[in-house]
């Protein structure tokens, strides 16, 4: 209060500074009907003793379309409750976008291992999906560079990561880990693999699946069935009950080197590729040149991509890097098709960056020398030099043998004005998830 005082008086009435308790939101926001420029609130959650929901609802009171609002919010873990996913999740369902700040943002003396800042914003304009979800960023902590709790905003639209090189179980907490996996099936294929890291990959990856289609859901991760495609493309078999906001929805992983990674869809078909570099593919062995490794991946791509690999020499690190984001995109744009081996040569899908920016996040595809616009490509860079791509396109476009995969999409054929805001829609950031944490959900 007294600083409020103060306020005022510095700013001479070019300010207004209220108080506000939870109660009295709604007063508030009906005496200002244009809405506040910026609110500032701080709270604290203990589940079932401080709910987070009429904290949330409160905001939604106050924040309008132009205002901004900045919450501390202390995110005590609690088991199985992690506050900053809870946060972000009912912020999305209500039409408020949070983003949490960098602690780069912050002055040093606000800064606190157990406190996040976020940016609260009305989600309008074009970033607002069509099917009434908010296509938010992930709550900032790929950006910082830190792990634990995050979330994209809905359930159905997820960019997920994990981080294997930091996980370095005993055999007893690895075994224990496997014995959690729903299905024997599922146990055997993690253990079919002989190396350590590589049955570490697969469980992830498993893990990951269940969690998010058990979410996307709202069933337990035991409760879900996921099978494959003839090409290879996992999917939620069971349950299959109808979701209004996510007709056609369906995932993607991918693991290689340091990272497992998922990436999730409402309504286009969606594949991810993470390509990890040689020396952490293959530690411990000499790293072959650039032009000796190409020799093997002649078919890969075509003249113009090996033009643009060459043009960002003549250092070995920067081709084999271009390189790497060129195999992630035609991976992704196969695995989210279904086709498994069958597309071939993959030289038939030429990707190219608008602008000519080859360094960018963006990327276009020619499919047999014939543009593909009803496909759009995201390209980041992970940690460690890894390239994670997604490749989001037509349910139309997917080769599904048996049929399974194609009866799950409720919307086989979108409307096409709907298919293109989704199609263009941005692309969350991957956010990366604590391994402990997804073990012992």
């Amino acid at each position: 209060r007294r600083n409020a005082e103060t306020n005022r008086a510095r700013c001479k009435g070019l300010v207004e500074v209220r108080e506000m308790s939870w109660e009295t939101a709604s007063g508030l926001a009906r005496a200002m009907p244009h809405g506040f420029d910026l609110v500032v609130a701080s709270e604290c959650i203990v589940p079932k003793l401080y709910p987070m929901e009429p904290f949330v609802g409160c905001l939604s009171e106050l924040i309008a379309e132009r205002t901004t609002g900045l919450v501390a919010s202390e995110h005590r873990l609690h088991h199985g409750f992690d506050p900053r996913v809870r946060f972000v999740e009912l912020a999305s369902r209500i039409g408020l976008r949070a983003a949490a700040l960098p602690a780069s943002a912050l002055h040093p003396e606000f800064r606190c291992e157990d406190i996040t800042v976020w940016e609260v914003t009305r989600a309008v304009g074009p970033s607002s999906s069509v099917l009434g979800m908010k296509h938010a960023g992930c709550c900032g902590l790929a950006e910082t560079g830190e792990s634990g709790g995050c979330s994209t905003g809905s359930r159905y639209l997820c960019r997920w990561a994990v981080n294997v090189a930091q996980w370095t179980p005993s055999e007893d907490e690895f075994q224990r880990a496997v014995e959690q996996l729903a299905t024997a099936e599922e146990r055997a294929a993690v253990r079919r693999f002989r190396f350590v890291e590589d049955q570490k990959r697969a469980l992830l990856s498993r893990v990951l699946a269940r969690k998010c289609a058990a979410e996307a859901l709202g069933v337990a991760s035991g409760e879900v069935v996921i099978a494959r495609t003839k090409g290879g493309k996992p999917f939620v078999a069971a349950p299959q009950g109808r979701l209004p906001e996510a007709p056609n929805f369906n995932f993607n992983i991918s693991h290689e080197g340091d990272c497992v990674v998922l990436a999730s869809e409402p309504l286009c078909v969606v594949g991810v590729d993470v390509a990890a570099p040689q020396q952490v593919r293959r530690p411990g062995r000499s790293t072959e040149p650039a032009e000796e490794f190409f020799r093997n991946f002649r078919e890969v791509c075509s003249a113009a991509e090996w033009a643009v690999v060459r043009g960002v020499g003549p250092e070995d690190a920067p081709m084999l890097a271009m390189f790497r984001r060129l195999w992630s995109l035609k991976e992704a744009f196969v695995k989210a098709r279904g086709d498994g081996l069958g597309f071939e040569p993959l030289r038939r899908a030429e990707f190219s960056f608008p602008q000519g920016d080859v360094w960018g996040t963006r990327a276009t595809v020619a499919v047999d020398g014939h543009r593909r616009v009803d496909w759009s490509f995201t390209i980041k860079e992970l940690p460690n030099g890894h390239w994670v791509s997604v490749a989001r396109g037509p349910p139309s476009d997917v080769v599904d043998q048996l049929g399974q995969f194609r009866a799950s999409f409720t919307v086989p054929s979108p409307e096409p004005a709907l298919f293109q805001k989704e199609l263009q829609a941005p692309s969350p950031e991957f956010c990366f998830l604590q391994i402990h944490d997804l073990l012992r959900a």
